[in-house]
């Protein structure tokens, strides 16, 4: 039997990251995973935590969250089905820096920290991709400092949907008007404003809990740059194939 006959007998993956690796690191891999499953707006991570495991994402949405106070957070960066959570572990860092919650069920596919550093030297495929993810993670986190610093709720509210969108297509984005106003750091109120702007520029349809992306292209017109500007700073630097799936979204009715 091949490699890759046996890659997909043990589990076709589902993960951005384990999809780009050869069959033979894929199997390799593939003995130390176990699934794991996470509850909307659970804990996962907190400063000084020891990263214990680390969580390739296969559907759902996590936040990382920097701290702007004893108890205020605000996100700065986002990975869904593209990466991995405990990326830094990659690189040899042993405890968190900052909190990560699930803002959507998630599920993963979940590998010891200890186990994944022995491996990786059998494994130079996927240590260049974490590193590249650990870099993708830092651009993200840097683009959106700008971002809060200088760009309207509604902009913001936009930019967030389309790439909350690009993880969790087809399924509608799951969140109350609470917790996104506690990712970008305002009040609900100012988020029932900018949702009810952005459903009269027929971009999304929000209800209580949950957000349908009805049209990219205008959802796009009402963001600021910094989704684009991200984008095409992470396509300059890798192939258009190994890019996570754009943001698609049903036709008006």
């Amino acid at each position: 039997m091949t490699f890759q006959r046996l890659a997909i007998s043990a589990g076709n993956p589902r993960n951005g990251l384990l999809r780009q690796l050869p069959a033979s690191e894929l199997m390799l891999l593939h003995a130390h995973l176990q699934p794991a499953s996470y509850a909307p707006d659970m804990p996962i991570l907190s400063p000084g935590t020891r990263l214990q495991h680390c969580d390739f994402i296969e559907q759902g949405l996590i936040s990382l969250m920097g701290r702007t106070g004893w108890d205020k957070r605000v996100e700065v960066g986002s990975v869904g089905r593209e990466g991995m959570l405990g990326v830094g572990a990659a690189l040899g860092i042993e405890h968190a820096g900052h909190y990560a919650v699930t803002q959507t069920a998630c599920q993963a596919m979940r590998i010891d920290t200890g186990r994944l550093r022995e491996l990786l030297p059998m494994l130079p495929n996927l240590h260049r991709l974490l590193l590249r993810h650990a870099h993708e993670r830092m651009m993200e986190a840097m683009q959106l400092s700008a971002c809060n610093a200088s760009h309207s709720v509604e902009r913001r509210l936009a930019r967030w949907l389309l790439a909350a969108g690009e993880r969790l297509y087809p399924a509608p984005i799951e969140i109350t008007h609470a917790r996104l106003g506690a990712l970008l750091g305002v009040r609900r109120a100012g988020i029932t404003v900018a949702l009810h702007m952005l459903e009269g520029e027929r971009a999304i349809r929000a209800s209580r809990s949950q957000i349908e992306l009805r049209d990219a292209a205008r959802l796009e017109a009402c963001a600021c740059a910094c989704h684009g500007l991200l984008r095409r700073t992470l396509q300059a630097d890798h192939p258009p194939a190994e890019q996570s799936r754009p943001c698609e979204a049903a036709p008006l009715n």
